[in-house]
Order: structure tokens, then sequence, then C-alpha cells
């Protein structure tokens, strides 16, 4: 009999070594998956949640769990198909909503900012890269809600403070049917950029005769007459003649880097 119990005692220890190096019982963290989602959004409003589950296990087909914090307001949830699961979230509230997503041992979350209608953006140009001794820069900012903000109006350019002084600007902004372009050009010798350091800020107005509601969102384009790329120019002198050492500077909007705050009046709602 006692050769029978140290046998099993023998076997339970040797189980719970293996669970223990297997990682058995589901624990540790999970692993993440990404969410994303256009934010902010009018209070109201709905936006949809996609969540990927590219490189996991989860097939098509499989139902994931949403969830959301309150005020949040979950419909239309769906199964994954290629790898994208998603669901529709809405707020009858200002808030700051967290939609999460779980599936097996994944799980994921995203903070979905609602506020009400803005009435001024403000958006901070900047590059994701250092560059030195340029001269000629030129950003094209685009709005995707054309007339609700700007028009009639020009957007107010700021420049920061270290291109203020001696600055040859010229500035133009161009309008086009369901959007609304800023193009400013500076001109300046010996221009040092610092990575994420504010180029401009460009404050957008919304129209008060605008009667459709809506968020602009900002990006940077390419010039309409190169359109495949955007170009910076070194310069060293005030013939404005490239020097040999320093060629020319080709950059693409992906160089851009975006930030945007959003007033109503002076408080400031949030910033994407």
């Amino acid at each position: 009999m006692k050769s029978r119990s140290y046998g099993s005692l023998a076997l339970v220890a040797l189980c719970s070594l293996l669970v223990s190096a297997c990682g058995g019982g589901g624990g540790g963290s999970p692993t993440p998956v990404t969410l994303s989602a256009v934010t902010p959004v009018l209070v109201n409003y709905s936006t949809t949640v996609f969540a990927n589950f590219s490189g996991t296990t989860v097939t098509n087909g499989t139902a994931v769990v949403f969830a959301a914090s309150s005020p949040g307001v979950l419909t239309a949830n769906t199964p994954v198909t290629n790898r994208i699961a998603s669901v529709r979230v809405k707020s009858a509230a200002r808030s700051a909503v967290t939609v999460s997503v779980s599936s097996s041992n994944y799980a994921g979350s995203k903070v979905l900012n609602f506020i009400p209608q803005p009435d001024k953006a403000v958006v901070h140009v900047a590059l994701n890269r250092s560059l030195s001794n340029l001269a000629t820069l030129n950003a094209i900012v685009k709005s995707d809600l054309g007339a609700i903000f700007t028009s009639p109006t020009s957007p107010a350019v700021t420049p920061s403070a270290a291109y203020t002084a001696q600055v040859d600007s010229s500035n133009s902004f161009t309008f086009a049917p369901g959007q609304d372009v800023y193009s400013w050009i500076l001109l300046k010798l010996g221009i040092n950029v610092t990575s994420g350091q504010s180029l401009m800020d460009i404050t957008f107005t919304r129209d008060p005769a605008a009667t459709t509601a809506g968020i602009p969102f900002f990006s940077v384009v390419a010039n309409v007459s190169n359109p495949g790329r955007l170009s910076f120019n070194r310069y060293s002198s005030p013939t404005y003649l490239p020097p040999n050492a320093a060629p020319a500077v080709n950059l693409t909007p992906n160089d851009y880097r975006l930030s945007t705050d959003y007033y109503l009046g002076s408080e400031l709602l949030t910033t994407n």
C-alpha cells in the first residue's frame, strides 16, 4: 500500500511539473490585437471599430467578444472575415469610450472620443525626420469637409517661432469642391528642421452659414503639378543655386506628421 501511495504522489508531482513547464492553466498575458477606428466622433453619431486578427490562430467565422465602457453602445457586431472583425459604436453624450475585443488568448482595446460639433480646428504641421540647410519648404494640407470649414475665408497660418524672423513667405489657399487645400511655401536660407518639431499651425474655422455637421480630418497631399513627390531643395547662397554637396531633398506626404486640436469656443475638446 505504501509503495502505491508513493507512486501516486510521484505521478502527481510529475504532472505538476509538466503543467508548469507547458504554461498550462491559461496563465500569462493575452496576445495584443490592434483596433482601428475614425476618432473623434460627433455625439449621437457612430463609427466602426475594426479588430485585426492577422497573424493569429483566429479563423474566419469566429465570433469575437466586443465590449464598450459607458455610455458607449455597440451594434452590428460581425464575426471574423479575412482576419477582420468589426462593431459599430455610438455615444449619446460627450465621452471617452473604451472599446475592447477578445477571442481565446487574444485581446485589444482603443479609446474613442465623442465630442460636440467643433467650431475650430488647429492643425500642427511637422516632419517625422530631421533635415538641415533647406531653403524652400512647401506644405499642402487638405481638409476633407470642404466648405464646412474655412470657406468663404482662408485659414490662418502661424509659422513656428524658429521661422517667423526673416521669412519671405508666399501663402495661397485654393478651394475645390469637396475639399479645402491650403498650400504654404516658406523661403528662407538655412532652415534646419527637427523631427517632430512644429513647422506651423493652420487654423481652420467653421463656416457660420454651414448647415452640415461633421468633424474635419486633415492630411498632407502632393503638389498637383508633381503628384509623385514633394520637393524640398537645399540652397546656400542668395542666388538660390543649390550647392554641389547638397542635392535636392525629395519628400512624400508620409514624411509629414500632423496633429489636430479641436475646439468649441476656447474649450479644447480633444486632440487627434
